[in-house]
């Protein structure tokens, strides 16, 4: 059975057809909760995030609803035991979707990204059991990659420290941020693109507020700073 494409999110329906990709996972999962499913879950939370789907099978590169037969048992095991405390080092953000496709269930999780904080998300206790998410698979993260998210989640990041040896009007190249505003609206559609400059900054990271003045971070110079406040960073 072919799923009907029209009652499912815009993002599984478009690459149901395609198969699995980098931000989707589909899984069986008739009756229960498959083990490789906390795999993905590691993999998405350290990576960028994505949909991990039940009730999808594949044969043999086509990808066709099945349906899951208990659905209440099978979100409730996958739910529960992902909140134990035993099973993922960190809490994951999680947002279940449930759909009826001509009588078969399907469930659909979208796991977020963890900040860096919150990384390396392990299973069972062991941290060689991280997993990273490359192309359509879940794969073991190597220990020079478990090393870099440990040094992030404990570092304050040379990039998002503040930056104030040049005035904030002097840290700015306008037609640098320009583009880079530009760019930012034709991909993010509902935000104002006539906001001023220093609001937009502000509201996305790129200036701290120190009392009643704003100092930029190391990254917004580096994206977008006046060849000034460039060679101040690096000489």
């Amino acid at each position: 059975m072919n799923v009907k494409i029209k009652n499912l999110p815009s993002k599984i329906k478009n690459l149901l057809e395609a198969g699995e990709w980098n931000d989707i996972e589909f899984k069986a999962a008739r009756t229960a909760v498959p083990k490789s499913a906390f795999d993905t879950v590691s993999a998405f939370a350290n990576t960028h995030g994505g949909w991990l789907v039940f009730g999808v099978s594949q044969h043999g590169e086509e990808f066709k609803t099945t349906g899951v037969e208990l659905p209440d048992k099978v979100q409730g095991d996958f739910l529960s035991v992902l909140h134990a405390d035993a099973k993922v080092n960190h809490d994951v953000q999680v947002t279940e979707k449930r759909y009826d496709i001509d009588g078969a269930t399907i469930l659909a999780f979208h796991i977020a990204e963890n900040p860096r904080t919150r990384k390396p998300v392990y299973l069972d206790g062991d941290i060689r059991r991280t997993f990273l998410r490359k192309g359509s698979g879940d794969y073991k993260a190597q220990m020079t990659d478990i090393e870099r998210m440990l040094r992030d989640a404990t570092v304050d990041r040379w990039d998002s420290q503040p930056f104030d040896r040049v005035l904030l009007k002097e840290a700015f190249h306008p037609s640098s941020l320009q583009w880079y505003r530009d760019r930012f609206h034709q991909v993010n559609s509902g935000f104002d693109p006539k906001q001023p400059d220093q609001e937009f900054l502000y509201h996305w990271g790129y200036l701290l507020r120190d009392g009643k003045r704003f100092i930029p971070i190391r990254g917004a110079i580096m994206l977008f700073g006046s060849p000034l406040a460039v060679h101040q960073l690096i000489p």
